[in-house]
């Protein structure tokens, strides 16, 4: 089967376009640009909301198929970062920071796109998180964001916030339990990495810059 003529034929039925003008459309970018990035190949706002409409989707059914559980349970990294790249993977047009919040046995209570920024940075607000993570009344959470196109290392801006959230939740008995950064094809964890640090300074509330500058086990406790 050809996959590359069916995807752009079904592309074509979906945006009312025909399989020529597409074709043309995508010379010098990627066929996934269709799904990924459909402001580099549409014009019409219509067939460009048909596009994210199809990666809302593809990424509902990716999710659904990680869990496959009526409750998500996440208890370990690997878990961890297969659970958020479900759902991160496919954008690549901006960066979205997300919080998973999480009830003593580590049951998702809500997963939450909590800020949306350019391809190279997201804006953080410590309070808004703070405000979420005292409404679901979790006991633990885990961050993750998104690096478009980029490598999967984190940022000083990255380990910044992380640390961040660290002293503001710690003191409300609210563990951080990782931080995953998803990558174009890989993924890391800041708890694999002995980078969840204790409490280290005061609670500071002010908002940071998420920029790009700058083999796992099963369980939490021994992932390193």
């Amino acid at each position: 089967m050809d996959y590359r003529k069916n995807f752009i034929k079904v592309i074509s039925e979906l945006s009312g376009e025909s399989v020529y003008e597409i074709k043309n459309k995508l010379k010098g970018k990627k066929i996934l640009d269709i799904i990924e990035r459909p402001n580099s190949i549409f014009e019409n706002e219509e067939v460009v909301k048909k596009m994210k409409l199809l990666k809302s989707t593809i990424t509902m059914y990716n999710v659904l198929d990680t869990i496959r559980e009526p409750v998500v349970k996440i208890k370990s990294v690997s878990m961890a970062k297969k659970y958020h790249k479900a759902i991160l993977k496919c954008e690549k047009e901006k960066e979205l920071f997300v919080a998973t919040f999480l009830d003593t046995n580590q049951n998702v209570i809500a997963t939450e796109i909590m800020f949306e920024g350019t391809t190279n940075e997201t804006m953080v607000y410590p309070k808004e998180i703070l405000k979420k993570a005292l409404a679901t009344h979790c006991t633990d959470v885990i961050f993750a964001h998104n690096h478009p196109g980029k490598s999967n290392e984190p940022s000083y801006a990255d380990n910044m916030i992380t640390q961040k959230l660290v002293n503001i939740l710690q003191p409300l008995d609210i563990k951080v339990k990782d931080h995953i950064i998803i990558g174009e094809n890989c993924s890391y964890s800041f708890a694999q990495h002995d980078l969840i640090k204790g409490k280290d300074g005061i609670a500071n509330y002010e908002a940071v810059y998420l920029d790009d500058e700058l083999e796992e086990s099963e369980s939490w406790e021994n992932e390193r």
